[in-house]
């Protein structure tokens, strides 16, 4: 379906009941961070797949615990501004990335032409059944293979679009090119499914605490690559490659934050892959990397939650606002 271009080959919310990473990974990703990544997560380790929402309920704060004072109150101020301005300020801009169909019932993702690689890829993620949170009642794979050619035309250093078409392929008994597609895809310098394209495109907007509880709300319900197949599918294949890819920003000492620098998730799947391949890897494990980065955070999500408890209100998550846009408008 690809044909080859000069130079080779863009991030949702993963069926991880598989080895000792599984069943550590499900009590970790429960007590230790959220966003739609690891909400995704969560589910998708307890087969609670939903055909028709996003793909991340609540809770949507930062940190998670259960019934926690601090997450009741997050959820109390998320209510009191959910679609408030701030969504309705940076619409527009945001559809210009991807269309109006992946953030919301009334898009029309049909006759919705992307021109965006990101908008293009989760297009075709959407076509293929392959964008967790979000169903076509029929399949439409050759709009979808297009789709990530286009993609790779634009991205040509990208894995990700060759790795969910040759799942296709393959899925469709297309073996031949399927193996076409995954041997240029070990060509690739990167595995970028775009999704933090898009939490960048949201995060950078933030001007108040209003504006944070919003993104956070509006980002964790938005929907994201299905990691649960592409996981099976490269462990079943010697795809080391992808699994430094995937890895690699979380392991870079200069990310700090989860969904803006790294991709969480993503770097949960890289793990696995490399754990299946070399048990006795030295990476840290989810856990580990999440309490690793919250260490080295220019700003502490503790403070932030530690202000909820003392106080319930907008004007305690100031300071941490004030923080939080001071490193984006590093970025």
């Amino acid at each position: 379906m690809f044909k080859k271009i000069s130079a080779l080959l863009l991030l949702v919310l993963v069926i991880f009941l598989i080895g000792l990473f599984i069943s550590r990974s499900q009590s970790e990703v429960s007590t230790t961070f959220v966003s739609p990544t690891v909400s995704a997560f969560r589910q998708t380790l307890t087969k609670e797949k939903s055909t028709t929402t996003a793909p991340n309920p609540a809770p949507t704060m930062p940190m998670i615990g259960e019934n926690l004072p601090e997450e009741d109150c997050w959820n109390k101020l998320s209510a009191q501004v959910q679609e408030g301005e701030f969504v309705r300020q940076n619409r527009e801009a945001w559809q210009s990335l991807v269309g109006e169909w992946y953030y919301g019932p009334d898009g029309d993702a049909l006759n919705t032409p992307e021109t965006s690689a990101p908008g293009m890829f989760m297009q075709a993620l959407l076509f293929s059944g392959q964008l967790y949170g979000q169903l076509l009642y029929e399949s439409q794979e050759e709009r979808a293979l297009d789709l990530f050619e286009k993609v790779y035309a634009l991205d040509p250093g990208n894995s990700a679009p060759l790795i969910y078409a040759a799942m296709i392929e393959s899925k469709r008994g297309n073996e031949a090119e399927a193996q076409r597609l995954f041997a240029m895809a070990q060509n690739s310098n990167r595995f970028d499914t775009y999704i933090m394209t898009v939490s960048k495109s949201i995060f950078s907007q933030v001007r108040s605490s209003s504006d944070l509880i919003q993104a956070y709300a509006f980002w964790s319900h938005l929907p994201g690559p299905d990691y649960a197949a592409i996981t099976k599918y490269l462990k079943a294949r010697d795809s080391r490659i992808f699994a430094e890819q995937m890895t690699r920003a979380g392991l870079d000492e200069k990310n700090v934050l989860a969904d803006i620098d790294w991709f969480a998730l993503e770097y949960a799947v890289g793990f696995a892959i490399e754990n299946k391949l070399n048990p006795n890897n030295k990476l840290p494990n989810y856990k580990e990397i999440v309490e690793k980065k919250n260490q080295q955070s220019p700003f502490s999500n503790e403070k932030m939650l530690a202000a909820l408890k003392k106080k319930c209100d907008l004007s305690s998550l100031d300071e941490f606002t004030n923080e939080f846009r001071a490193y984006m408008n590093k970025k």
